[in-house]
């Protein structure tokens, strides 16, 4: 029966102060309609609430739910809003794999590459690639081929040479 009268005298504390209340919401959420939303929380609740013991200073009460209610709505709509974006942000991002035409021109380069480098001895294709695609140094190259240093690096620069006449024949992006 405590319970009950103090239920009734919280609601009618709330009611009766609204106004003041409301100010406090507002000042916190910075917005009149989050500060009405927040007011309709507090109010449930108040009414939700089952508790045993008296309270004392009921205005104080409810201005601490209040108070309370407005920080968790301002928490939830920050979080909120890292996870979503607006409509905007989203109309220009590049597709995650890409455009259709850059993937087929490089596709397209990578045959006039592997054509010209087709061109050139076994052993200098060997090396270019031991050297651009694994990123070998010329010195494990050559330990690697059994030929001295200068001879891996005159290999690389042939393989470059064939691969710079072909250049007129790519795209780019």
């Amino acid at each position: 029966m405590v319970a009950e009268a103090e239920r009734c005298d919280l609601t009618e504390i709330f009611v009766t102060n609204r106004q003041r209340l409301r100010r406090i919401a507002s000042s916190i959420v910075q917005s009149t309609s989050g500060a009405d939303d927040v007011l309709q929380d507090a109010y449930l609740k108040l009414l939700g609430a089952q508790t045993a013991v008296e309270v004392k200073q009921p205005l104080a009460y409810c201005c601490q739910i209040v108070r309370n209610m407005a920080r968790d709505h301002l928490r939830r709509l920050s979080f909120e809003s890292g996870l979503m974006a607006l409509e905007e942000e989203g109309q220009y991002v590049p597709a995650t794999h890409g455009q259709p035409e850059l993937q087929a021109m490089r596709r397209q380069n990578l045959a006039i590459l592997s054509d010209a480098l087709d061109e050139v001895p076994v052993r200098t294709r060997i090396a270019y690639e031991m050297y651009i695609v694994r990123g070998m140094t010329q010195r494990d190259i050559g330990k690697a081929l059994e030929v001295s240093v200068g001879l891996v690096n005159a290999l690389i620069a042939e393989a470059g040479e064939v691969l710079t006449r072909q250049r007129h024949l790519m795209t780019w992006d």
